[in-house]
């Protein structure tokens, strides 16, 4: 008999000691339309319907079967796709499971130190195993140090376990031109244990490079003759805090000019090396002589200014030369030969100037030629604005040059033979200097005008020459360069010693006069105000005698104060005080026990309060020096004593 056994909740027939004959009688009781005919000339047909019904049951076994398998197909086809489903949900999980990102600043100075912090945290549920990162430097970096190590950009970090984070650190820098894109990519690869797939996650950070903060000046004449050898020089003023190694210099000069040395000579065709640029230092100066053609034709005036082009080169990468500055300086061909120049303060360059301060002018002229000049006349020409600050009525000229409006209501001054007899002629090879000063008002005189005036003021000088030849025709009037010259922020320093406050309440303690063997403490007080600019890298210092001591007791309301033991030097550091914030407070507390020797004399508590500063608008460096404090205690109301040490 047929046995039925389940399969996957199916039945499947088995078959067990099968018997024909019994299969045969099934088959008829099972289909009742068939008869058994004796009649010989039926059995035929008979034979046909038994030969047909066993056919149709054979098809109905193999129907059956299909099914079963199908069934089954169709089962493993839903449990696979279950299965992809649910690892596909698991793969997204594991991502967000990771927390990967890249911290750094957004600009910075070209060759500017600076850290990169790549972080990463497993906030998910699950170990990650096999764990690595891949580090792609900017094109352009320079890498110093990495914390962990980082070997051919790659670092190991087998497993990280949930709610296991860190930190990488990348130390460098970079060199590059100015405004270029520098990109740091990383890819953290890991395979969650529960997988064996890897998965990756990326994170990038991208910032921006400025130019350094590097001041080409070259002593350029404003008018040059042609044929006549002049000198100029050149040297970069390294205002940042930065030091370069072997920057490099070149220049192309203007077509017809002839380069006769310059000092020292150039490593390459027009290109000098520097060895090391300091901060905050002067580059070693670069003398160069030379000429212009004699037979150069210029079609109009513009073609008399000559450019010429100074181009400075930093070192970088793969000993690789990236472009960082380019400043272009001018000087004009003129016929004549004779020729005038200004200099200020001892420069005839660009300068920045102070309230309160003298301007010290020489005006040079100079006959070049071969001819005599009659009648000269030379103008000191100003543009100042937005309003006027020089206090003309109290300029010194022992010339006394005449005063006077021009046709734009600016100020000049006129000196002629009239003022000076040298004007009446010029011989050839001579020259005529003359030297005056010009006060710059005071703040207490440009009180009536607001902080934002004062902050934008501008100065600019040059002059204006007229005069005869021999034949007596008028040339054509000369005019010098000019000197621009921009007002410095107003920053300065308060310092004052005190044992009692400005009400009488006592902040020192000790014996009062200063006593020989015993401590007295008193309090500095460190007062910075400032007006117009904002200022950078802004710092105060001072040193402390041998028998004085700081003590705990220091307080700033900006920046950070630090004592450096072995100079016995106290340093107050703002790395930024901008223009809004006016003013800043520093006090700190000293022990001072005077010596045996000290008896009768007074003594200093500290040296000279040294301020220095760089406006940020100028790129000029502001240094200014206050006054020792002493035991006498000038700037303490309540204190009675001569400063002088007692026994």
């Amino acid at each position: 008999m047929a046995k039925e056994k389940s399969f996957f909740g199916f039945k499947k027939h088995e078959v067990n000691d099968l018997d024909p004959v019994k299969e045969l009688v099934s088959l008829y009781e099972d289909n009742p339309e068939l008869t058994y005919n004796k009649d010989t000339e039926n059995k035929n047909n008979d034979y046909q319907s038994l030969k047909s019904l066993i056919e149709k049951n054979r098809q109905r076994q193999k129907r059956k079967t299909l099914i079963y398998f199908f069934i089954i197909f169709l089962a493993a086809v839903f449990s696979a796709s279950a299965g992809f489903f649910y690892f596909s949900g698991h793969q997204q999980f594991k991502q967000e499971s990771v927390d990967f990102n890249i911290s750094g600043p957004e600009k910075i100075k070209i060759n500017e130190p600076f850290d990169y912090q790549i972080g990463y945290e497993n906030v998910g549920d699950y170990s990650l195993k096999n764990c690595y990162m891949l580090i792609q430097y900017p094109q352009s970096f320079i890498l110093e140090k990495s914390t962990p190590e980082i070997f051919n950009h790659k670092i190991d970090l087998a497993e990280i376990k949930p709610g296991k984070k860190g930190k990488i650190i990348i130390n460098g820098r970079i060199i590059d031109e100015p405004s270029s894109e520098q990109k740091l990519t990383a890819a953290l690869y890991f395979s969650p244990v529960n997988f064996n797939s890897e998965f990756k996650k990326d994170t990038e950070q991208s910032l921006f490079l400025e130019s350094p903060e590097l001041l080409p000046t070259m002593t350029l004449p404003a008018n040059v003759t042609t044929s006549n050898k002049f000198n100029f020089t050149i040297k970069i003023k390294n205002l940042s805090n930065l030091s370069f190694d072997n920057p490099r210099l070149k220049i192309s000069f203007p077509e017809n000019f002839n380069l006769i040395n310059a000092k020292p000579a150039a490593v390459e065709n027009n290109e000098w090396q520097i060895t090391r640029m300091e901060a905050q230092k002067d580059s070693p100066e670069i003398t160069f002589e030379g000429f212009f053609n004699e037979n150069i034709v210029f079609a109009n005036e513009e073609e008399r200014i000559k450019d010429f082009l100074l181009q400075i080169e930093l070192l970088g990468k793969d000993n690789e030369y990236f472009l960082v500055k380019t400043e272009k300086f001018s000087t004009k061909i003129i016929d004549q030969a004779l020729n005038s120049y200004l200099i200020i303060n001892g420069s005839g360059e660009n300068k920045n100037f102070e309230l309160g301060k003298n301007l010290n002018f020489s005006l040079v002229v100079k006959n070049n030629g071969q001819e005599t000049y009659k009648q000269l006349e030379l103008k000191l020409k100003s543009e100042i604005f937005p309003l006027d600050i020089v206090n003309w009525t109290k300029i010194i000229d022992k010339n006394f040059g005449k005063i006077q409006n021009d046709e734009n209501n600016q100020k000049e001054i006129i000196w002629d033979k009239n003022k000076i007899l040298a004007l009446a002629e010029l011989k050839p090879k001579k020259e005529i200097i003359i030297d005056f000063s010009l006060p710059i008002k005071t703040q207490e005189e440009l009180s009536a005008l607001s902080d934002l005036e004062i902050g934008k003021s501008k100065l600019i000088f040059f002059t204006e020459l007229n005069a005869k030849d021999a034949n007596d025709n008028d040339i054509k009037p000369l005019k010098s360069g000019s000197i621009l010259m921009n007002i410095l922020s107003n920053v300065d320093l308060g310092v004052k010693a005190l044992y009692y406050f400005s009400d009488g309440t006592p902040i020192g303690s000790g014996p009062l006069p200063f006593q020989a063997g015993q401590k007295t403490e008193i309090q500095v007080f460190w007062d910075l105000s400032n007006n117009w600019h904002d200022l950078n890298n802004l710092s105060v210092k001072t040193d402390l005698p041998e028998y004085a001591q700081i003590t705990a007791e220091q307080k700033v309301s900006v920046g950070q104060m630090e004592y450096d033991e072995k100079n016995r030097q106290i340093i107050w550091k703002i790395e930024r005080f901008p223009e809004s914030i006016k003013e800043a407070h520093a006090n700190f507390g000293l022990e001072i026990t005077p010596r045996t020797k000290d008896i009768g004399q007074i003594i200093k508590l500290t040296g000279n309060s040294v301020l220095a500063a760089t406006d940020q608008q100028n790129l000029e460096n502001i240094v200014k020096i206050k006054n020792i404090t002493t035991s006498a205690l000038e700037k303490d109301e309540h204190a009675n004593t001569t400063g002088l040490v007692i026994k």
